[in-house]
């Protein structure tokens, strides 16, 4: 990491972020293997329409009117003694972490996980005098659906860039950072629409994060993803 030296604050703009993010998820029975980078999820080079579709399997959250939220939960013991003042030894009793995710794109998939739906939505045919529709059927159910989760977001402008070859129109852009959660479960938490005249319907949906023991040990939550800046061959 290059540090800046002049002035009283060193900083590195390298190193900063700039949103808004963008949030896709996907089911594991439709996507079985872990994505193991951020390009099995969305290409690195655009298409010639200047689009980065999602590769088959997940779906964009959409543009929403609210920012993802991420939290990494800690929470420890001290072993107290008698004599010494203080814990004297601290262990780690609980490791969460959560993923609230904003939904901006109201549409069938989306709602099918808001919805905790125990089916996908069907069609109605278009007939005489009627135009086709999706119904997605709502009620109850006895478990939280299973999803992976992909946050991406971008270095502001002004940093090292990454260069897409020819037929991409993109050129050059910020590199990618990524925070990819290969399995979630919906959280017991509340969805709440709002329908406000002049504002974007949003609604946040909340994920805990789970272990996927084939991450192997100390991996078992996802990671972090950096784009390295550089030209793409």
């Amino acid at each position: 990491m290059t540090v800046a030296l002049g002035g009283r604050t060193p900083y590195d703009s390298n190193g900063a972020l700039a949103g808004p993010a963008r949030v896709l998820w996907a089911d594991p029975t439709t996507v079985p293997t872990t994505p193991t980078d951020l390009w099995s999820i969305i290409p690195a080079v655009a298409t010639s329409a200047g689009e980065y579709p999602p590769q088959t399997g997940w779906n964009d959250f959409g543009l929403s009117a609210a920012a993802p939220e991420y939290i990494h939960h800690k929470a420890s013991a001290g072993l107290t003694y008698q004599q010494p003042h203080g814990a004297l030894f601290e262990q780690i009793t609980e490791i969460t972490r959560t993923f609230t995710a904003q939904i901006g794109q109201i549409d069938p998939d989306n709602l099918y996980i808001v919805e905790n739906a125990t089916a996908t939505a069907s069609t109605i045919a278009a007939s005489t005098g009627k135009s086709a529709q999706k119904k997605l059927k709502i009620g109850l159910y006895p478990s939280f659906k299973a999803v992976r989760i992909c946050m991406v977001t971008y270095r502001p402008s002004g940093t090292p860039t990454v260069t897409e070859p020819s037929p991409s129109p993109v050129g050059t852009r910020p590199a990618a950072v990524a925070l990819i959660f290969p399995l979630c479960n919906l959280s017991a938490s509340d969805s709440t629409f709002q329908f406000d005249a002049g504002n974007p319907v949003n609604a946040a949906i909340q994920f805990t994060v789970v272990a996927d023991q084939t991450q192997g040990a100390g991996a078992e939550h996802g990671y972090w993803l950096f784009e390295t800046p550089g030209v793409i061959t």
